[in-house]
């Protein structure tokens, strides 16, 4: 759980998942999905963030 804060100062709790690719890849394949591809984007120099671009499709 954490919190986003919004542009008004409002703060929203939020559920934050920090899986690594490969277990996005794993979940989602176990979940009916495929094709699924992976797009690692880097935070700003000297952050320890990153975030995962996803894209899949549902199967069936």
């Amino acid at each position: 759980m954490d919190n986003l804060t919004l542009a008004d100062g409002a703060r929203l709790p939020v559920v934050h998942y920090a899986y690594d690719a490969d277990t996005w890849r794993r979940l989602l394949d176990g979940h009916g999905f495929a094709d699924t591809e992976v797009l690692p984007v880097e935070g700003p120099e000297g952050s320890l963030y990153r975030t995962l671009v996803i894209r899949t499709r549902r199967t069936g």
